[in-house]
């Protein structure tokens, strides 16, 4: 015969009080290839190169946390952190730009 399994009034409490508000559930761990990687972070990655910080910075503080990108690989996403200028237009002299 099994024995009897008693429970004390604290632990039903406390178990009513867990299940009242249950944690969340755990996030599916999943796997994301470096080109999703990058992808998802393009917007902070070009935020880090516009604030100044170098290709090969960015590349080291991503090997700190087990992560291996190249310089290159950051550059192709994030860019040269320079912001590109239209071509100027030639007027001719009464304020309309020349036709060319």
């Amino acid at each position: 015969m099994a024995a009897r399994r008693v429970f004390s009034i604290e632990q039903v409490e406390q178990l009513r009080a867990l299940l009242a508000a249950p944690p969340a559930p755990p996030r599916p761990t999943s796997v994301v290839g470096i080109r999703n990687l990058l992808s998802s972070l393009k917007p902070q990655l070009r935020a880090l190169v516009r604030a100044g910080y170098e290709h090969e910075q960015i590349a080291g503080f991503f090997a700190g946390k087990g992560i291996e990108l190249s310089a290159a690989q950051i550059k192709l996403v994030a860019g040269s952190g320079r912001v590109a200028r239209k071509p100027k237009t030639e007027s001719k002299g009464d304020g309309q730009p020349s036709q060319s």
